[in-house]
């Protein structure tokens, strides 16, 4: 800071160093009726003979002091600067309001007579901070073939307003130049040298009297030109693997080369579309293997693997793998394995008595008609009882003493379609002429899988007595059913997930008090589907790059599935801007072809797609038909 015009009596720049600013009067101040008054005026920052004048008083006998401001104080007839000011932060005056007083009594006055009045002291900037330097835009790899500009270098100066600085480097060899007036930085004589680090000092003057400088670094690696793509040795692939395939089955391993050297030439593989909950890569090698154990639905799974090299300039080539998931015969399955059946007697011909339950795990894969896949076969008491396609056993003709009044043992063979077998044994044990007759002895209903209440009720005939009832039996879990013991209605207590279970087998009991005696039938539960899970797609997002001038052509398969209702989905397209250039053929179940039907001019797509986002929004809806 420096203050302007201090060449009057008494005022040294060696005063101004230490702070002291000597006693500042204001010319042409007259003090009336024996009172202190001060005329405004401005100080120039030099010094006139008298600050205050009082005709009472002698002027050196005046009291001064600063009202509202701790950088100033009065120290007899002197102004104190306390602290500096600073004009860096744009601030050019000081409007200072001053107190003076004479402390004199008289017999006219009783009290000191007192004037203020506020000046203005201008403040002058001195140049005493450096620019500062900002390089952050500099610090770049580049390739060996660049040429042209490389950044701009940019300063500040808080005493500058103006922002006028020179720029200069040291010991750049041509390499880098500056321009000294804008800081823009280029590449010189482009002699530069692969896998090198320039680190380059740039320095910064500002236009002050006397100019002060500033220096910073910044570095520019060299990295080699990116010349050549990774190329895959074959860039579409179809393998085949069984549905059993453990956790970490190498599925194939997706193999690409690049030309350069170095970095450049270093490929890294990555999965760019496709389910990545089923299979992950090795990012090295490009081998794919298994995180989970397939089903043969989906029956096919399309990847897209993605080869980029490690260049600064990455390039990039794509490959598709098609997996196509072989069905692996699983054994027909019991859905309960626990039977117990009474039957009493007479028994009249074909009277169903109990009901196989068996399913096959392949039947998705298969596609076989739901009552061929089973095949069911009694393998002993052929003579009297038998067993049709769908699972019921039934008696061959009339029995008055069935079993000749000992318990059998009847065991039952299933066989899927492909030769898979599978048994059971189920115990039947003949009643007596006083145990209650159920008939049917095997009921088939059919709920709804949001279904609850009562669902059917057991009927009981003839013998008397009180007759109670109770589960004894159950192919799944307990808590959802429940069966009035007095009167026999049997209740659904909570909904069934028709996705967890198509059916329940029970077995229940009927108790008659009166004689001790008993007899059971068996009730089977059909749940039908309720439509009440949205389709989903498989494998997305879809991420899709088109080539310019391409068209007529598939360019992506789409899967969509549904927990409610197998192979009956619809996938559309949602009209948009572009979804004329785009149709969908069959592909296979639950699957369609996303082909370019129109070419595509990239000039023409509005730049929101050019930076990534989808090109179809995502253009492909998917319903289900509600059935």
């Amino acid at each position: 800071m420096a203050w302007s015009g201090l060449t009057a009596r008494g005022i040294t720049p060696k005063e101004v160093a230490n702070g002291n600013l000597a006693g500042v009067h204001y010319r042409d101040i007259i003090f009336h009726r024996q009172c202190l008054r001060l005329y405004r005026d401005s100080i120039q920052l030099h010094q006139v003979n008298e600050l205050a004048t009082d005709v009472d008083t002698d002027a050196n006998k005046l009291i001064y002091s600063v009202v509202n401001n701790t950088d100033f104080k009065f120290k007899g007839h002197k102004l104190k600067l306390l602290k500096k000011l600073d004009a860096d932060g744009r601030r050019t005056s000081v409007n200072l309001t001053i107190n003076v007083t004479d402390n004199v009594n008289s017999s006219i006055h009783s009290t000191p007579c007192t004037s203020t009045s506020t000046i203005r002291i201008k403040i002058e900037n001195i140049n005493d901070n450096p620019p500062v330097i900002n390089t952050e835009s500099c610090n770049k790899h580049i390739l060996q073939n660049f040429t042209g500009s490389l950044c701009n270098i940019s300063a500040t100066d808080v005493d500058d307003i103006k922002g006028a600085f020179t720029f200069f480097f040291t010991h750049t060899y041509g390499h880098f130049i500056v321009d000294f007036q804008t800081g823009e930085v280029q590449v010189g004589n482009g002699n530069l040298v692969a896998n090198t680090t320039y680190n380059i000092t740039v320095t910064v003057s500002d236009h002050g009297s006397p100019p002060l400088i500033s220096m910073a670094d910044f570095s520019v690696t060299i990295d080699i030109s990116n010349h050549y793509p990774p190329v895959f040795s074959n860039s579409s692939v179809t393998v085949n693997i069984k549905e059993n395939s453990g956790i970490s089955f190498p599925v194939y391993t997706m193999t690409a080369t690049d030309r350069d050297n170095g970095k450049e030439g270093i490929i890294k593989y990555t999965i760019v579309q496709g389910n990545t909950d089923a299979f992950s890569i090795n990012e090295s090698t490009g081998e794919i293997k298994l995180k989970t154990v397939l089903k043969c639905d989906p029956t096919e799974y399309v990847l897209k693997i993605k080869a980029s090299d490690q260049g600064f300039d990455p390039k990039s080539a794509t490959g598709t793998l098609t997996i196509k998931v072989e069905n692996v015969n699983d054994n027909p399955v019991f859905e309960n394995t626990n039977y117990g059946i009474c039957v009493n007697p007479p028994l009249e011909a074909n009277l169903t008595i109990a009901k196989i339950i068996a399913k096959d795990p392949d039947y998705q894969c298969t596609k076989n008609n739901s009552d061929t896949i089973i095949k069911y076969t009694l393998l002993n008491h052929n003579d009297i009882l038998n067993i049709n396609r769908r699972g019921e056993i039934y008696t061959l003709k009339n029995l008055t003493h069935p079993f000749h009044g000992g318990e059998i043992n009847l065991t039952v063979e299933i066989r899927d379609y492909y030769g898979g077998k599978a048994y059971t044994t189920l115990k039947i044990s003949p009643g007596s002429n006083r145990d209650p007759i159920i008939r049917p002895k095997v009921a088939e209903i059919n709920i709804k899988e949001n279904d609850t209440g009562i669902i059917t009720k057991i009927n009981v005939t003839g013998r008397g007595g009180i007759i109670t009832y109770k589960i004894v039996k159950s192919s799944m879990v307990s808590g959802f059913f429940s069966i009035n013991n007095s009167t026999g209605e049997l209740s659904l207590l909570r909904p069934l997930d028709r996705e967890q279970y198509d059916r329940v087998s029970l077995i229940v009991e009927a108790y008659n008090q009166t004689c001790n005696c008993s007899c059971t039938s068996q009730v089977i539960i059909h749940i039908e589907n309720v439509n009440d899970n949205l389709p989903f797609f498989i494998g997305t997002p879809y991420k899709i790059s088109i080539e310019e001038g391409k068209s007529k052509q598939c360019i992506q398969k789409i899967s969509a599935s549904d927990k409610d209702v197998k192979d009956k989905l619809e996938i559309t397209i949602i009209p948009s801007n572009w979804s004329d250039h785009f149709n969908l053929t069959p592909s296979t179940t639950n699957e369609k072809c996303l082909n370019l039907w129109k070419e595509i001019d990239a000039e023409k797509i509005p730049p929101e797609i050019l930076l990534g986002r989808k090109i179809f929004k995502m253009l492909c809806e998917e319903s289900d038909k509600k059935m």
